[in-house]
């Protein structure tokens, strides 16, 4: 199992899920729902290795039971650490940036977007952006509208921090509920970009680039432009995990859990 710790392939596996008799102990995970399916997969797999035992993992949907364990999608930084829980990173996902394929603005970026770009077009400017500021109204460089989830969204924490900004920096307009409701509104708005991770961007039945939604050109080598272009979700994933490409975000997830079970023995065995 360690092979889903080190791929990024781990999101983009869809399983349902498995259904097992009451057992006498429970640990839930809920949280960031773009990672439902691989820890599903996981829990799946850990039930044939451990037929017999006592405890039972699950995804629970009810993020306010207070006895699951969180699923996070950033890294947490020590101020917002609690003493009485521990951090267990277990996986990485990535983040792409997508549009409609109807956008209009698409073929004015046959050079590609780079990393400044990115941020100019997503992220507010501020006062270490001063050269930027000018009397003259300041015309759009790429007049596309950002749609994101809200401020506290594991997937917005994330972007803000690669980016070296924060969450309330982001322009554009915050979608509220999962991550996936934001390929909905730029299929339904054209001119929108946001950023989605593989396994919501991808039919994972046909390997390829979901219908009517193309990755915005990025300003790469040209071989690697041309994996992206592909829409082949396999191939993508391996140009990741060996070249690191600075407009693409990559991002680690775990599970924060109470102190009280970070010597769990079923659930140490279970991250193992």
């Amino acid at each position: 199992m360690q092979s889903f710790v080190k791929k990024l392939s781990f999101l983009v596996l869809f399983v349902s899920t498995t259904v097992v008799s009451a057992q006498e102990k429970t640990i839930r995970f809920t949280g960031t729902a773009f990672t439902y399916p691989i820890i599903e997969k996981w829990i799946q797999e850990y039930e044939k290795e451990q037929t017999g035992n006592n405890t039972r993992f699950e995804i629970s949907t009810d993020k306010n039971k207070d006895d699951s364990f969180q699923i996070v999608a950033y890294q947490i930084k020590n101020e917002e650490s609690d003493n009485q829980q521990t951090i267990f990173y277990v996986g990485r996902y990535a983040l792409i940036p997508i549009t409609s394929q109807e956008n209009p603005y698409l073929n004015q970026l046959k050079k590609g977007l780079n990393s400044k770009d990115l941020k100019d077009l997503v992220f507010e400017k501020s006062l270490e952006d001063i050269d930027d500021f000018s009397d003259k109204p300041r015309k759009e460089k790429h007049p596309f509208i950002v749609y994101t989830r809200d401020n506290k969204a594991g997937t917005t924490i994330a972007l803000a921090e690669y980016f070296e900004k924060n969450p309330e920096d982001i322009k554009g307009k915050k979608i509220i509920g999962d991550d996936i409701f934001l390929l909905s509104a730029i299929k339904k708005y054209v001119n929108e970009l946001t950023f989605s991770s593989l396994n919501y961007a991808y039919d994972i039945k046909t390997r390829q680039l979901k219908q009517d939604i193309s990755i915005v050109p990025l300003k790469i080598k040209s071989q690697q432009q041309a994996i992206l272009n592909s829409g082949n979700v396999d191939k993508t994933i391996s140009l990741l995990e060996d070249t690191h490409i600075e407009t693409i975000p990559i991002e680690k997830f775990g599970f924060v859990v109470p102190k009280k079970y970070e010597n769990d023995k079923d659930f140490i065995d279970f991250i193992n």
